[in-house]
């Protein structure tokens, strides 16, 4: 009798646990904000910020996302110089902010300014965002050197930013004395969390932290090169949209055409879907009509005549990419592509 009754209650508490388990995971889930959301807020406020200052334009603007925590919505990396007036007159100079989003706001975190038209114009001249290959969490890189009383300076800086400020993680320090021993090669000094290490302490940590995108450049006070919003724009995911409804799934973009996984596509299209795993040929039907594709091959027959695409289907993570205009075209749909919002909206069919 006691053994019934123990085993009732640890019964009701599993099913408690688990209740509370799966609201838990609910509510997360609706905490979550979709990425190109993100993105687009972060563009929408940059069109507002660079028309609302005098001398900034999208052509003195870099921007780019930085993924900073795991748990979180990544923040926005933004640099530009900009004109103030002061009592001196007008001085230039450059700014790099971090923002983030949240609870539909974005705010504004931590700023740092460089001289962008005075002396020191030229101490700081590249901006690079870093990832760290293992984690996937991205750092600022700030490149530079100088040239003063006979010696050559170069120095690196990597910042990591913590959800209120920068911090350095990493510095690199070099110096030569030039006047003296014009052929001389640079001495190094490594630090990590502003204390000095060994070099190859330094490499443990650090060599797995790669270069991904270059900001911004400048020379004395010009901007060289920069990214614009390009790196943005790049970051924005494609969507699929069948009768206005939103497909949960992951478009890619191949050579400028988009394929979207068979499965997810055609059975919300209602139509049948056939996998020869030995021939790699994928069969799709739907009323009349049958598409018949092989893998990595751009000739497809639709009801026996053959066409040429200029993507084939594709085995991409084990899952089978088709062509998203061609397969919806084939079925009687008409396909329209927002090429701002890489959007992909398919409606239909036709008969």
């Amino acid at each position: 009798m006691k053994n019934s009754k123990l085993i009732n209650y640890l019964l009701i508490l599993s099913l408690v646990i688990c209740f509370i388990t799966t609201s838990t995971k609910g509510v997360l889930a609706a905490k979550s904000t979709e990425l190109n959301e993100i993105i687009f807020e972060y563009i929408n406020y940059i069109h507002n910020f660079s028309t609302g200052f005098y001398s900034v334009t999208p052509e003195n603007i870099a921007a780019s996302l930085l993924n900073y925590d795991s748990k979180l919505d990544p923040a926005l990396v933004l640099i530009y110089t900009a004109e103030e007036y002061s009592q001196y007159g007008t001085e230039s100079n450059l700014y790099l902010e971090i923002l983030t989003y949240k609870d539909g706001k974005i705010e504004k975190k931590c700023s740092k300014v460089y001289d962008h038209d005075g002396a020191l114009a030229e101490d700081e001249y590249e901006w690079n965002i870093i990832k760290d290959t293992k984690t996937g969490l991205d750092y600022i890189e700030v490149t530079g050197g100088r040239y003063a009383q006979g010696y050559e300076y170069e120095f690196k800086y990597y910042y990591k930013f913590d959800g209120d400020k920068l911090v350095n993680l990493a510095t690199i320090n070099g110096m030569r004395n030039v006047d003296i021993e014009p052929n001389s090669k640079m001495t190094y000094q490594y630090f990590l969390n502003e204390e000095k290490v060994s070099k190859s302490n330094f490499d443990k940590v650090m060599n797995t932290k790669k270069k991904v995108a270059n900001l911004l450049e400048r020379d004395w006070g010009n901007v060289r090169h920069t990214n614009g919003l390009k790196l943005l724009n790049q970051a924005i995911q494609p969507t699929l949209y069948l009768n206005n409804n939103k497909i949960n799934t992951n478009p890619v973009m191949v050579n400028g055409r988009t394929l979207v996984p068979v499965r997810a596509l055609l059975e919300e299209m209602g139509a049948t879907i056939k996998w020869d795993g030995k021939t790699r040929i994928v069969t799709a039907i739907k009323g009349n009509t049958t598409v018949i594709m092989k893998i990595d091959s751009k000739i497809v027959t639709v009801n026996g005549e053959a066409f040429e695409l200029d993507v084939p289907a594709k085995l991409i993570n084990s899952s089978t990419y088709i062509p998203a205009r061609f397969i919806s075209e084939s079925f009687g749909y008409d396909v329209y592509w927002d090429k701002i919002a890489k959007r992909i909206d398919i409606k239909g069919p036709r008969y």
